[in-house]
C-alpha cells in the first residue's frame, strides 16, 4: 500500500497486489487493485504521484508493468490512465449476485 499524506491527513492511497494473476494470460505482473484520491485532491496530482511510485515499485520488484481492471462505464478513470499512458489489452467481468459487470483491463508502460 502507498499513501499520500499532508500533515496528518490522508490524500489518497493505492493498493497493490502482487500475487493476483491478470485475466490476459500474456499479461503478467503486479495489479493496482485500488487507487483512491479523496474528492478535496482530485485534479491536483495526487493520483498521478501515487501512480507513478506503484509503477516504480513494480518495475523495481516485478519487472514488468502494471496491470488493473477498471469498469467499462468509469470514463473518468479509464482517461486518467490513459494520459498516463496505460493501454487496453482485454476485458473481464465482475459478477455481483447474477448480474455481470464488464471491466476492461489495461497495462501501464513498460518503463
Amino acid at each position: 500500500m502507498f499513501v499520500a499524506e499532508h500533515g496528518k491527513n490522508l490524500l489518497g492511497y493505492a493498493v497493490v497486489s502482487a500475487s493476483g494473476a491478470c485475466p490476459i494470460p500474456s499479461v503478467s505482473g503486479a495489479e493496482l487493485a485500488t487507487l483512491y484520491v479523496q474528492e478535496p485532491f482530485l485534479g491536483k496530482g495526487v493520483g498521478a504521484l501515487l501512480l507513478k511510485h506503484v509503477e516504480l515499485w513494480a518495475m523495481e520488484r516485478m519487472r514488468a508493468p502494471i496491470w488493473l481492471k477498471a469498469n467499462s462505464q468509469n470514463s473518468r478513470a479509464i482517461a486518467f490512465y490513459s494520459k498516463h499512458g496505460y493501454t487496453k489489452v482485454g476485458i473481464t467481468f465482475f459478477e455481483l449476485g447474477n448480474k455481470k459487470h464488464e471491466n476492461v483491463v489495461l497495462v501501464g508502460p513498460a518503463a
